[in-house]
């Protein structure tokens, strides 16, 4: 197994273990918020070149747009990185002279640039604050000092790039000072947040833009590592897949820039395998969880209802989601579960000391996700009629 940076290691492992049981979960409520701490100021950025003169006012870099007319996806990352930096961006530059120019900047500044991917719950999911709230957590114990945020779902975000919400990937800075002997005095480590739903996957323009910018500042890097945090739900998988073989499959063909490596963790897809890690590992990406995958969990809680509490199995039904990649994971894998347990049981009735015993089959029993929508729908249709007879 190729080497892995220890600090995405650390950090990786900090975040997915923070929100492993949360994004499982429905909202807890929140308890009195705790006293934020005040920020320390950030180091002295890298001074112009002698001689350097001043952007004009009629090139000033701006992210301002419309629904009509939006700003590129890249120009609030790029934007939010040059503030931090102290370094004035021409509107006149090109993507690349931004990026390249920004990557010079960081060295100068003796910053060593990280990069990490997080899939989030996208809005209005009620977990998106929940999965932030893991991702500064994760970096505060990794002793990183939470800096600077972009988000594209807020209402400042959604009226600077208009149409651009849904292709402009979220930034968050986080920086550290290194101990004696790394390449560089501090780290920057640039977090790219991409939102994904269980059905329709990650939002994949926002993802590549994110990889796009990841490889165009790879001169201020001394690791091509790239961590993904996700995906948070099984569903993801093959959305991120399909991105990742995408991606990758145009940086072959143009070879422009470095390759980038990736090192996937998560926290809370907890489907087979056969469903995360191979189709993943198709595209060169490894893949680490802090949670159980459920075929050992459904083994384990059967066996215990069964031998701990005397529970009958053929009384046992099974909820699951009809229409989403997890529920029919979970629907294929009991079936084939049965057609194995019955053909064993024909060829070999006897079963040996060491062999888990086989559970019963279950009731299994779909039901289309979101049918709760339809009495909340009901409800506040009747409040509606209730309140016009009135």
């Amino acid at each position: 197994m190729r080497n892995i940076p220890l600090w995405l290691v650390l950090v990786l492992g900090l975040v997915v273990g923070v929100p492993a049981g949360r994004l499982a979960l429905p909202a807890p409520e929140k308890p009195a918020p705790a006293a934020k701490p005040v920020p320390t100021p950030t180091p002295a950025p890298a001074p112009l070149a002698a001689g350097a003169p001043s952007s004009p006012a009629s090139d000033v870099f701006t992210c301002k747009g419309t629904v009509a007319a939006p700003p590129p996806p890249w120009c609030e990352p790029v934007r939010l990185l040059g503030d931090f930096l102290g370094r004035p961006l021409r509107a006149t530059a090109t993507r690349g002279e931004l990026t390249a120019d920004l990557a010079q900047a960081a060295g100068a500044a003796d910053y060593d640039l990280r990069f990490l991917v997080a899939l989030v719950p996208a809005p209005p999911d009620p977990r998106l604050d929940e999965a932030l709230e893991a991702v500064q957590r994760g970096f505060a114990q990794s002793d990183y000092l939470a800096d600077r945020v972009w988000l594209p779902w807020t209402s400042e975000g959604a009226n600077r790039v208009g149409g651009a919400v849904q292709t402009a990937p979220g930034l968050f800075l986080f920086r550290r000072r290194e101990k004696d002997g790394a390449p560089r005095r501090y780290s920057l480590a640039l977090v790219f947040l991409v939102g994904e739903t269980p059905k329709a996957g990650i939002q994949k323009a926002a993802f590549r833009e994110a990889l796009d910018l990841a490889a165009d500042l790879q001169g201020g890097a001394s690791d091509p590592t790239v961590g993904l945090l996700g995906p948070s739900f099984s569903g993801s998988v093959e959305s991120l897949r399909l991105s990742l073989r995408s991606w990758k499959q145009w940086e072959g063909e143009q070879q422009h820039r470095p390759s980038l490596q990736f090192l996937a963790a998560t926290g809370s897809a907890t489907a087979s395998g056969k469903e995360v890690e191979e189709p993943l590992a198709t595209v060169g990406v490894t893949l680490c969880r802090a949670v159980l995958p459920d075929e050992t969990l459904h083994e384990l809680t059967l066996g215990y209802l069964r031998d701990e509490l005397g529970w009958d199995e053929h009384q046992i039904a099974l909820l699951v989601e009809a229409d989403t990649a997890y529920g029919r994971s979970l629907l294929e894998t009991e079936e084939v579960e049965k057609q194995e347990a019955e053909k064993k049981q024909k060829v070999s009735p006897r079963r040996e000391p060491y062999e888990p015993s086989p559970h019963a089959p279950l009731v299994m029993v779909p039901f289309p996700s979101h049918i709760s929508e339809l009495r909340t729908a009901a409800e506040t249709e009747k409040a509606a009629q209730a309140r016009a007879a009135t």
